[in-house]
């Protein structure tokens, strides 16, 4: 089974930038709250102040569907090729592997 190193980079580099983005507004949103402690001195106003700030800062979550990741396996060096999701014992046999032969085994 070939892996692709290319495919696997670029989903690397893409959470990445989308991580490096999250820290970039959460490192904002700390630094906008220190800003809201240091100018009201009033517990009770900075507890309005900083809730009013969260109700306007909060987007509710996207739901994200996530691709299941697979088990390859094959029992009889590559004849068959069978997946199965992580932490299933039930597996589906594949199509034809599509991997490409390197070697001459009939010698």
């Amino acid at each position: 089974m070939a892996v692709d190193y290319q495919i696997l980079t670029g989903e690397l580099i893409k959470e990445n930038s989308e991580l490096k983005e999250q820290l970039s507004n959460a490192l904002q949103e700390l630094e906008d709250v220190y800003h809201m402690v240091e100018i009201e001195p009033n517990n009770m106003k900075l507890g309005k102040i900083v809730r009013q700030y969260y109700w306007e800062n909060t987007e509710e979550p996207e739901h994200i569907e996530e691709e299941p990741v697979y088990v390859y396996e094959s029992p009889d060096n590559g004849e068959t090729l069978y997946r199965r999701r992580i932490g299933d014992a039930a597996r589906e046999r594949m199509e034809q592997s599509r991997q490409m032969n390197l070697f001459d085994d009939e010698e």
